[in-house]
C-alpha cells in the first residue's frame, strides 16, 4: 500500500509538473506576441495611417516611437520676452495666477526647431515662467515657441477600464475635455521645484492630478512624440501604465479636473466622438491599443476585440469631414480663450 501511495503521490507531481510548464509557456507565448518585434509592425502601420488623416496633420504629427531613448534635455537658461509690453502682461498674467490660486510654474520651452531624425531626440530648452507663456499666447504678433510636456496613458486591468482625466472648465486649453494625464515639462534654474526629466514630469502630474504616485519602467512601456504644431506643444507619451484596484481606490483628483473610467467595453463608443477628446490623448490612446496594452498580465479584449481590431475599427469608421470642422472649431475656441 506504500509503495501505491508514492506511486500515486509521484503520478500527481508529475502531472503538476506538465500543467506547470504548460502555463509558463503559454504565459511566454503570450508575452512573446506582445514584443516588440510583434507590434512594432502594428504601432507603424497605425501611426502612419493617423499621420495621413488631414484633420490630424493639421494638428499634430506623430514623430517618433514606438520604442525611443529618452530625450537629451539641454538647459539654455532663461527665455527673454523680446517685448516691454509682453513684461508687462506677464506681470498681470502673473497676478491673476495669484487671484485665482494658481501656480505659476517653470516651464521649458524650444526656441528653435528640432532635428526629427535625432535618435535620442536633443530637446534644446530655454526656462520661462507660465505667466509669461501666457503673455505670449496672447500677444497675437509675437511667435510663441513650443512647450515641452509628457503624459502617461493609464488603465486599470483589474477594474477593467481606461483612466482619463476630464480638464476643468478653468483650464487654459481645451476646457471639459477627456485627456490622457500629463502635464509642462519643469526645468531647474528658475524656482524651487522642478523635474529631473520627462519621467520625472509624468509622475509629478499624475501625483497632483490624481494623487497617485505610480513607477513608470522605460524598459517596458512604449514611448512615443507627438508634435502638436497647431499649438506649439511637443508631448512625449508613455504608452501603458497598469494601475492596481488598490491604488485607483486612492485616486483623488485636484482643481485641474476629474478622473473618468472608460469601461473596456465602452471604449469604441467613447473614441468615437474625437471631438470630446484632446487631440494627442485621442491619439495616444488608438497608438496604445497598437501596441498591445503593454504591462497588463492577460489577453485584454475589448467587447470581444483584441486591441488592434479595436484600433482599427475606430480609424475605419472615422467620419473625416464633420470632425475635422468640429476638432478645428474647439482648437479655434481654445485659442480664443487663451
Amino acid at each position: 500500500m506504500l509503495e501505491v501511495g508514492l506511486i500515486i503521490i509521484a503520478v500527481v507531481g508529475f502531472v503538476g509538473s506538465l500543467i506547470t510548464i504548460y502555463d509558463k509557456k503559454k504565459t511566454m507565448r503570450f508575452r512573446f506576441k506582445r514584443g516588440r518585434k510583434s507590434y512594432e509592425k502594428d504601432f507603424l502601420r497605425v501611426k502612419n495611417k493617423l499621420n495621413s488623416f488631414d484633420f490630424i496633420n493639421a494638428q499634430v504629427l506623430i514623430c517618433q516611437g514606438p520604442h525611443i531613448q529618452p530625450p537629451v534635455l539641454i538647459n539654455e537658461g532663461a527665455f527673454v520676452l523680446p517685448k516691454n509690453s509682453l513684461k508687462k502682461l506677464s506681470n498681470l498674467k502673473g497676478r491673476e495666477l495669484k487671484n485665482a490660486k494658481r501656480p505659476n510654474d517653470p516651464c521649458a520651452v524650444l526656441p528653435e526647431k528640432l532635428n526629427w531624425e535625432d535618435n535620442p531626440l536633443t530637446l534644446r530648452f530655454k526656462s520661462i515662467w507660465y505667466s509669461e507663456l501666457c503673455a505670449l499666447r496672447e500677444d497675437k504678433n509675437t511667435p510663441t515657441p513650443t512647450l515641452i510636456t509628457a503624459n502617461a496613458v493609464l488603465y486599470s486591468e483589474d477594474e477593467q477600464c481606461l483612466l482619463v482625466h476630464r480638464r476643468s472648465g478653468l483650464s487654459d486649453l481645451f476646457p471639459n475635455t477627456l485627456s490622457s494625464f500629463g502635464g509642462a515639462f519643469m526645468p531647474n534654474g528658475l524656482g524651487d521645484r522642478f523635474d529631473s526629466d520627462l519621467l520625472a514630469t509624468v509622475q509629478r502630474e499624475v501625483s497632483e492630478e490624481s494623487s497617485l504616485w505610480t513607477q513608470i519602467s522605460q524598459d517596458n512601456t512604449p514611448s512615443v512624440v507627438i508634435n502638436e504644431h497647431s499649438m506649439n506643444s511637443l508631448e512625449v507619451t508613455y504608452l501603458g501604465v497598469n494601475i492596481s484596484k488598490e491604488q485607483l481606490a486612492k485616486m483623488d483628483p485636484n482643481w485641474e479636473g476629474s478622473l473618468v473610467k472608460l469601461r473596456f467595453d465602452e471604449l469604441g463608443d467613447e473614441l468615437a466622438d474625437v471631438s470630446a477628446w484632446v487631440i494627442t490623448g485621442w491619439v495616444s490612446i488608438l497608438l496604445w491599443l497598437s501596441t498591445g496594452i503593454p504591462n497588463s498580465q492577460s489577453q485584454i479584449k475589448f467587447s470581444g476585440k483584441a486591441p488592434i481590431e479595436l484600433c482599427d475599427e475606430i480609424i475605419n469608421n472615422l467620419r473625416c469631414d464633420s470632425m475635422l470642422s468640429d476638432t478645428s472649431n474647439k482648437r479655434e475656441e481654445s485659442k480664443a480663450a487663451s
